[in-house]
């Protein structure tokens, strides 16, 4: 019998520490029913360490408290309904790119929420997309920014991989070469390179690749079809 009660004591912990291991904020919630038998409502019965980080409050203090305790008023209807499905159905929902009302910030955010049936309860989960998205958004409108200057530009410009094959090239890049962007993107920039100035351009870029210096700029040699030699 002391053996039982000191592998549940073990058992216990080792819940405890998985749940706390998690990256997102957990919740497991009871329902509440009436005489009826029917959910009235749910209440906070555990949760893990990064739950309290996210809603600033204590273990001690979100135990025991209501859905309306814990969330703001339409955010806690929405879980609600959420763990009364999932109680009735006994399967798992996850609600993908939600907007949701924020406890923490009272603004609309978007979320991932994973609802788990356990016994009379749930398992609730959530990640708070916003922050993401938003560096997402700007991240694209800096490519666009980069990719319409780079067209347009006046001077030929270019992306190659550390192999030499050409990625990007502007229409300047394809005047001073002589070349289609077609026909660049299936070349490198070491074949159009003057065979004299191909030693000293290499060494360069592999002092660039060693981070031995930041950049490097010279004028050299580059040849156009059938043999025509242009200086950059």
């Amino acid at each position: 019998q002391a053996g039982g009660v000191s592998q549940a004591v073990d058992d216990r912990e080792l819940l405890r520490a998985v749940v706390n291991a998690a990256l997102d904020p957990l919740i497991v919630i009871r329902a509440l029913r009436g005489d009826d038998g029917v959910i009235d409502d749910f209440i906070l019965v555990d949760c893990n360490d990064r739950a309290t980080e996210y809603l600033s409050r204590g273990r001690e203090d979100l135990l025991g408290r209501r859905m309306a305790e814990v969330f703001t008023p339409d955010t806690a209807e929405i879980a609600r309904g959420w763990a009364a499905e999932v109680v009735a159905t006994r399967k798992p929902r996850l609600h993908a790119g939600e907007h949701l009302t924020s406890i923490v910030t009272a603004h609309v955010r978007l979320f991932d929420v994973s609802v788990v049936p356990i016994a009379d309860g749930v398992a609730l989960t959530w990640r708070d997309l916003t922050d993401a998205r938003h560096a997402l958004a700007e991240l694209r409108r800096s490519q666009e920014s980069l990719r319409v200057a780079m067209m347009t530009a006046p001077v030929a410009m270019n992306i190659v991989s550390i192999h030499g094959t050409f990625l990007q090239v502007n229409p300047a890049m394809c005047e001073f070469l002589g070349r289609s962007e077609q026909e660049l993107r299936t070349t490198k920039w070491q074949d159009l390179t003057h065979p004299d100035d191909f030693e000293k351009d290499v060494a360069l870029l592999q002092e660039l690749l060693d981070g031995k210096r930041d950049s490097y700029r010279l004028l050299r040699r580059f040849t156009r079809p059938k043999g025509q030699e242009v200086w950059g």
